[in-house]
C-alpha cells in the first residue's frame, strides 16, 4: 500500500469519515502541518493563528506555556465553555481542566489555572501531525453532536511511508529579541518628572492620599518639612536621571530548542512509526519557562485483505514555571515610571504600593513593592502528563461496505502549585503589614489573619 498525497486535496477528514471533497457540503479549512509550523512554538494552537479565516486565536498571557484562546464560531456572551472541540485520529479529546458547571467564565482564579494547564492538544508534538481539518458550520454538529458547537479541529498524524527502515531527525533553535523601549513612545524619567511638576502646578492639590513615591511622594515629603528645599530639589534631579530600564531588567532573549527524532517501517503485514521529542524554551520574561517530552506510536496491521487493525500509543510530559497573585512583569514595565530604581546601594529598593486595608495596624492601606522581590518569593510550577491508547478496527465484509470502530483509553493529570513566601507584597496584604513591622506577640501581631508564613496552593486534576 503506497499513500497518494495528492488525494488529501480532494477529500475531508471529518474524524469518523473521509469524504469526498465535493460531497461535502460544510464549511471547512483544510491545513497540513509542516505549512504553519513555526520556530520556538511548542504546541500546535498557538501555530494557527492567522491560517483559518474565521477562526481567532488569542493569547492573553504572551507568556511561554500559556493556552490561549480559541474561538472558531465567534464568541457568545452566553455562560459555558467556548472551547473547540479537538479530534485526533477519530479520537475525541477531553479537556485536562474542565471547568465546573457552576463556575462562572468571568473566575480569575479558574482563568490563571487554565493559562497554565494547558488545552486538549497540549500533548501533542507538532512535528507528529499531518493534516488539520478545521469543521465551523452546524453540519459538525450533525455528525458530533452538541459537543460541537463552538466548532470541530480534527487532526491526523503521521504514519509510516516509503519502503523499509526510515529514520528521521530534526531540530531548530530559535531566539527572539527581549522588548525594548525603543518599540515604544513612552516617556523616560526625566520628562515623567517634568510632567508630574506640569501637572502638580496646574491643580496644585491631589483628590486622593498621596504615597511615598514619584514626584507626588517627594512633594508630600517637602510640604510636611520631612526635607529641605535642597534635598528636595536634589533627589528631583536625581530622580529625573535615573532613567530605569525595567524592559532590560526583567526580560531576557528568548530561547527555543526542539528536537525530533523518528523511526519508521513499512512492510506488507506492518506498518509502524515511532517518535520522541523534546522542547526546551526559555520566555522573554525572567522566571518563565517550558520543558516538555512527547512519544509518539503509530503502528498498523493488516491481518488480511479484509481486516485491518491500529493502534496507537501516546504519552507526554509537560512543567511549566510561570508567574502568579498579580505579577506581570510586561505589565509592570509598561505602567511603572522609571524615575524609580530597581536597586538602591546594591539592595532591592522599595516604595510603597496601595493595597488592601490593614485589621493589624488603623490607617495601613500600602506595603513595600518591588518587582523582582515578588518573583523571587511568588510562582506557579505546572506539571501536566498525559497516556493514551486507541485501537481502530477497519473490517471490510461487502465490497462497498466497511465496518469501522475504535475504542480508546486516556489519562490525565495537571499538578498547579501555586505559593507566596512571607516576603512577598501578596502576603503583606494578607496579613496588614510588612516583615519585622510588628513586634513578635504583639496586638497588632494577633490581630492579623496570618501572623506568619506564607501561603501555598495547590491542586492536582485527573
Amino acid at each position: 500500500m503506497q499513500e497518494d498525497v495528492k488525494i488529501l486535496d480532494d477529500v475531508v477528514v471529518t474524524g469518523y469519515a473521509t469524504i469526498n471533497r465535493g460531497s461535502y457540503v460544510g464549511a471547512v479549512t483544510q491545513l497540513r502541518a509542516e505549512d504553519i509550523q513555526v520556530a520556538g512554538e511548542a504546541t500546535v494552537d498557538q501555530m494557527l493563528q492567522g491560517w483559518v479565516p474565521g477562526m481567532s486565536v488569542i493569547n492573553k498571557t504572551g507568556k511561554v506555556g500559556g493556552t490561549p484562546k480559541i474561538r472558531v464560531r465567534g464568541t457568545s456572551t452566553l455562560l459555558g465553555n467556548q472551547e473547540p472541540l479537538w479530534v485526533v485520529d477519530g479520537v475525541i479529546q477531553s479537556d485536562p481542566f474542565p471547568i465546573p458547571d457552576d463556575a462562572s467564565p468571568l473566575s480569575s482564579e479558574m482563568d490563571e489555572l487554565r493559562e497554565t494547564a494547558g488545552n486538549a492538544i497540549s500533548w501533542l508534538n507538532p512535528n507528529d501531525i499531518e493534516t488539520i481539518t478545521v469543521l465551523k458550520d452546524a453540519s459538525a454538529t450533525a455528525i458530533y453532536g452538541t459537543q460541537a458547537t463552538n466548532g470541530v479541529i480534527v487532526i491526523t498524524t503521521k504514519k509510516a511511508k516509503g519502503e523499509g527502515l526510515n529514520i528521521s531527525y530534526n531540530g531548530s533553535l530559535s531566539v527572539g529579541q527581549k522588548p525594548s523601549y525603543r518599540l515604544y513612545d513612552m516617556m523616560n524619567s526625566q520628562e515623567y518628572m517634568r510632567f508630574s511638576q506640569e501637572l502638580w502646578e496646574d491643580r496644585n492639590s491631589y483628590n486622593q492620599r498621596v504615597l511615598n513615591v514619584g514626584y507626588a511622594g517627594l512633594l508630600k515629603r517637602y510640604q510636611a518639612k520631612e526635607i529641605t528645599r535642597e534635598q528636595f530639589e536634589a533627589e528631583f534631579h536625581k530622580m529625573e536621571h535615573t532613567n530605569t530600564d525595567w524592559f532590560d531588567l526583567l526580560f531576557r532573549n528568548a530561547v527555543s530548542h526542539n528536537h525530533n527524532l523518528s523511526i519508521s517501517g513499512n512492510g506488507d503485514k506492518l506498518s509502524s512509526r515511532f517518535s520522541v521529542g523534546a522542547n526546551r524554551t526559555l520566555g522573554e520574561a525572567n522566571g518563565n519557562d517550558l520543558f516538555s517530552l512527547t512519544a509518539n506510536s503509530n503502528n498498523t496491521f493488516r491481518l488480511n485483505e479484509r481486516l485491518i487493525l491500529t493502534l496507537q500509543l501516546n504519552g507526554s510530559y509537560r512543567q511549566t514555571n510561570n508567574f502568579a497573585y498579580g505579577v506581570s512583569p510586561y505589565s509592570y514595565a509598561m505602567n511603572t515610571t522609571r524615575a524609580i530604581p530597581l536597586r538602591e546601594n546594591n539592595e532591592y529598593f522599595y516604595y510603597e504600593k496601595s493595597g488592601s486595608m490593614s485589621y493589624s495596624i488603623a490607617d495601613k492601606y500600602s506595603y513595600k513593592y518591588n518587582i523582582q522581590n515578588e518573583i523571587d518569593n511568588t510562582g506557579t510550577k505546572t506539571d501536566a502528563s498525559v497516556l493514551q491508547a486507541a485501537l481502530n478496527i477497519n473490517y471490510k465484509f461487502l465490497k462497498k461496505f466497511e465496518f469501522q470502530g475504535g475504542v480508546s483509553y486516556s489519562l490525565a493529570s495537571n499538578k498547579i502549585k501555586s505559593w507566596a513566601t512571607e516576603y512577598s507584597n501578596y502576603i503583606a496584604n494578607i496579613r496588614g503589614y510588612d516583615t519585622g513591622e510588628v513586634i513578635a506577640n504583639s496586638a497588632e501581631e494577633l490581630a492579623s489573619v496570618l501572623p506568619f508564613g506564607g501561603l501555598l496552593q495547590s491542586k492536582l486534576v485527573y
